[in-house]
């Protein structure tokens, strides 16, 4: 089975069409605490998409952030998610520079 997903997942990212079947989702409301199912701050939102769906859509996602780091698309401060970075650096970053224009 996992060999068949592998290669129609790698047939998908291929072409680039993904069969009908796997588009659109199941949305629906899951409630944070069962006592708060009517208060709408207490629920969430999820989406259950097609699991070979969910693959296609990892591979191209890895693909284009690959792509925009080679092209150096991204902007320096937009770090958040990207690889050997993270928001906390740039809060360091962000101390740092504050604490210089206090000493200054």
């Amino acid at each position: 089975m996992k060999d068949a997903l592998y290669q129609v997942v790698n047939q998908v990212v291929q072409n680039g069409k993904m069969p009908t079947s796997w588009e659109g989702a199941l949305t629906t409301f899951i409630p944070k605490k069962v006592v708060e199912e009517k208060n709408l701050e207490s629920i969430r939102l999820i989406c259950l998409m097609n699991t070979a769906a969910k693959i296609v859509t990892s591979v191209r996602a890895k693909r284009l952030s690959k792509s925009l780091e080679q092209q150096s698309v991204l902007e320096g401060s937009k770090e958040g998610f990207r690889p050997d970075r993270s928001a906390r650096r740039q809060i360091s970053r962000f101390i740092s520079a504050l604490q210089d224009v206090e000493r200054n």
